[in-house]
C-alpha cells in the first residue's frame, strides 16, 4: 500500500516552463489542480491582454491568487484550506525567487 505521507518527486509546467517539486504524495493532486488553475488563469490574461508579457500574465495571475488567499484569510472560514494554500504559496514564492 502506497503511504500518502511519502514524498516524491513531481514536475509542474506552469507558464510554459517545469519546476520540480517534492511534494507529499497525498497533495499531487493540489498541486496539479494549482497549475492547471495557474496556467488557465495565465491564458486568460494573455488573451484578454495580447500585448502583455508572458512575465505580465504571471504577475497579474499572481495578483488574482494573492487577492483570493487575502480574502479567505479574512473571511477565515476554513483553516485547513488557508494552511493548504499558505504551504502552496510558500512554494510557489520559492519557485519565483529560483527564476529570478
Amino acid at each position: 500500500m502506497v503511504d500518502p505521507e511519502e514524498k516524491f518527486l513531481i514536475h509542474l509546467t506552469i507558464n510554459g516552463d517545469k519546476f520540480p517539486l517534492v511534494v507529499k504524495r497525498k497533495e499531487e493532486k493540489i498541486y496539479r489542480d494549482a497549475s492547471d488553475r495557474i496556467n488557465e488563469t495565465m491564458n486568460r490574461y494573455r488573451s484578454t491582454y495580447s500585448d502583455n508579457s508572458r512575465f505580465d500574465a504571471l504577475v497579474m495571475t499572481s495578483i488574482q491568487l494573492a487577492v483570493k488567499l487575502v480574502s479567505m484569510e479574512q473571511d477565515n472560514t476554513n483553516d485547513v484550506l488557508w494552511q493548504t494554500l499558505t504551504e502552496i504559496n510558500e512554494r510557489l514564492d520559492s519557485i519565483a525567487e529560483l527564476k529570478t
